[in-house]
């Protein structure tokens, strides 16, 4: 037989917490009362509680206390605050504090029911550790361990923010510009997801609006990679419903406009904080990536065209490797492609070279490699006007020595080599870059 969920009623009215009691252990949870929040903070000392119930104005010890040593001290333990005055800022800012349903007050049995029914579909029992393997929750990181992240970790974060709301977008920005993180911007939620499937980000901040979508739409998508990442959201409109329905995903943190930039990097900054000690405490082993190694076509001219992709960054589910095939489709151009575990090597890249008429070598790069641009090149012209950075990653692969050598013996295919950023493999700019290394091969 499973355990009674335990649930503790903190308000300071007698008669609540005994309604309350009565109502819920009818069906079948185990409850405990405590008629002010000096009480309900000894209790939550004492003993674990799956779900607390707060009134939000109390004397002494109010609500909003209780919430912020719950927060701080026990952020597994889900609440639902009550609440006989309609103030939409303290429920929100309640919420914000980590409640994750309201309950005005006069309340009837059957509201109460539903509310904690509601709670705990939201709570998912964690799994048993296997072993001694170690396993990151809420409870695992304490503040001492929090603290433990140094601040380089910290400082080396990266940003994602992603909303509809130009403006709401440029606040937060500037609200994070202090501080030495890489905050990033997309145009497109698709692009949201395959940076996070990518795992280029450390924390996500999006608005109720998500190009094109709802963060209450997008939060399961992201759910459903099995990330970890941190979210937090923030609304100009502090909607309970909409503040309550965002909660239910476990979100990290709610912002609410004005916003206030200390805020704001806080927020961020422990959010960047559960990241890392989640990645220090769970190591699964990456699944390996099926990499794309190369495409071969046949242009109408005749001509054999080989695109050779370079490094790991180009897989069968990246954007980039997408949009070239569905560019070489629509031009109804037969295709072979070779994918394989490992990245192609300077004992493979040799063949390449010798039997196709045109190589087209794709080689993403760090930004600052390229200056965020994609550039092309002609053999001759690479070797004149390539960067340090873009001959030591063809070195990798034996270029340009085999190219020197196929010459001496009398081969010369066409090479081209187009450097793009590593990044636009996964965004928007994937589409950019298609089109000029199809347009490289076939010209």
């Amino acid at each position: 037989m499973s355990q009674a969920r335990k649930v503790l009623v903190i308000d300071d009215e007698k008669v609540v917490c005994h309604s309350c009691r009565r109502v819920l252990e009818e069906e079948g949870f185990d409850v405990s009362v405590a008629i002010n929040g000096r009480d309900g903070i000894e209790k939550l000392s004492q003993e674990n509680f799956d779900a607390v119930i707060v009134d939000l104005r109390m004397p002494g010890v109010g609500g909003m206390d209780v919430l912020r040593i719950l927060k701080r001290t026990k952020p597994d333990t889900r609440a639902i605050i009550i609440t006989a005055y309609s103030s939409v800022g303290s429920a929100v800012e309640a919420m914000q504090l980590g409640a994750a349903d309201y309950l005005p007050k006069p309340f009837t049995p059957k509201e109460l029911i539903q509310r904690v029914g509601r709670l705990f579909q939201t709570i998912k029992t964690p799994p048993e550790p296997e072993g001694e393997k170690a396993r990151l929750s809420h409870e695992r990181m304490s503040v001492a361990e929090a603290e433990e992240v140094t601040e380089g970790a910290v400082a080396g974060a990266r940003i994602l923010l992603a909303g509809s709301d130009t403006e709401e977008m440029a606040a937060l920005r500037q609200c994070l510009s202090p501080e030495p993180w890489q905050v990033r911007t997309v145009e497109r939620h698709e692009e949201i997801i395959e940076i996070i499937r990518a795992g280029e980000a450390d924390v996500l901040v999006t608005g109720v609006d998500v190009l094109g979508m709802k963060a209450y739409d997008l939060i399961p998508e992201v759910k459903k990679l099995g990330s970890n990442i941190p979210i937090i959201v923030a609304c100009a409109d502090p909607s309970l419903d909409l503040a309550r329905r965002i909660r239910e995903f476990g979100i990290f943190f709610y912002l609410m406009e004005p916003f206030d930039p200390e805020e704001v990097r806080a927020a961020v900054r422990d959010a960047v904080r559960k990241a890392v000690m989640f990645r220090r405490q769970v190591r699964p082993a990456p699944p390996k990536s099926t990499l794309v190694r190369s495409v071969r076509t046949v242009a109408k001219n005749g001509t054999h065209v080989r695109f050779v992709a370079i490094g790991e960054r180009v897989d069968e589910n990246s954007r980039l490797y997408r949009e070239i095939m569905g560019g070489l489709k629509r031009r109804s151009m037969p295709m072979h492609v070779e994918l394989a575990h490992q990245a192609v090597g300077a004992k493979e890249f040799p063949r390449y070279l010798e039997q196709d008429n045109r190589v087209v070598v794709v080689a993403p790069l760090e930004g600052r490699a390229v200056g965020g641009e994609i550039v092309s090149y002609t053999a001759s012209k690479f070797e004149k006007r390539a960067t340090k950075e873009q001959r030591r990653r063809l070195r990798e692969v034996g270029y340009p020595e085999v190219l020197h050598w196929l010459r001496a013996q009398g081969i010369a295919p066409e090479v081209r080599i187009v450097c793009l950023p590593g990044q636009c493999v996964a965004t928007e700019q994937a589409r950019e870059a298609a089109s000029i290394i199809i347009k490289e091969g076939l010209a």
